[in-house]
């Protein structure tokens, strides 16, 4: 039985990989058109399904532990379940190892680009004085109120 749950979380955490390899393309897309409101939602979703993936990983610590392989890497885990599993789970391992390299692919000139712009922008106000303007004039926010310092607006 605790197999199965595992096998269904891998399926699971399939899915969520490959909601973020979609992601990553379209957040690629949107930085090479320069599609800011685009580029926006894309780190939007990125952030959501990375909360779905914190959440997946200590599942995954739960079911691990129930099977009693808590320190087994998950190219190994084939090797370490009941013969009736093993297909399916060499599967799921090569499905999450391909989308892991996908996803690093589509990350890697997401990230080239964004920093190459980020330095050209940085270049064009440090020729035109204004980053030394925005160091000058910056301040940090002010401290959050303590909870015994609210407002009573009901006076």
């Amino acid at each position: 039985m605790a197999y199965e749950e595992y096998l269904a979380f891998l399926e699971e955490l399939l899915h969520e990989m490959n909601h973020l390899i979609e992601i990553g393309k379209q957040k690629l897309e949107a930085i090479q058109n320069h599609e800011l409101d685009v580029l926006n939602e894309c780190i939007k979703q990125e952030q959501a399904v990375s909360l779905t993936l914190r959440g997946l990983e200590q599942k995954r610590g739960k079911l691990l532990a129930a099977i009693g392989c808590e320190k087994v890497p998950l190219s190994e885990m084939p090797r370490r379940c009941p013969e009736e599993y093993r297909a399916r789970m060499q599967e799921l391992v090569n499905q999450l190892l391909a989308a892991d390299k996908v996803y690093k692919s589509v990350q890697a000139p997401s990230r080239t680009i964004m920093e190459r712009d980020l330095r050209s922008i940085r270049k064009q106000l440090e020729s035109r004085g204004v980053e030394q303007e925005l160091d000058d004039n910056y301040k940090t926010a002010p401290p959050a109120r303590g909870k015994g310092l609210r407002t009573d607006f009901r006076a």
